[in-house]
């Protein structure tokens, strides 16, 4: 039995071909999701606290804005106070 990353466990990953891969991006995905749901994207703003403009870019499979959002927060969470 091994535990975390021993020699064991360092095999290499398989190749996946064009064919094996999704068709749909993570964004069309989701845009594709909060439709069927019959939401918003104001919705998904208002449930999530995600600002508008990073859901649109989430879904356009842009994620630097909300990357830098997400670094923002959690740096400011980590910030010591005095």
């Amino acid at each position: 039995m091994s535990i975390g990353n021993s020699p064991e466990d360092e095999r290499p990953f398989e190749d996946v071909s064009e064919e094996d891969r999704p068709s749909v991006s993570v964004g069309r995905a989701l845009q594709q999701a909060r439709i069927a749901a019959g939401l918003t994207v104001d919705d998904i703003s208002t449930a999530t606290r995600v600002r508008i403009a990073i859901v649109h870019a989430i879904e356009q499979d842009d994620f630097a804005p909300a990357a830098a959002t997400c670094t923002r927060a959690g740096t400011s969470v980590r910030w010591p106070r005095p």
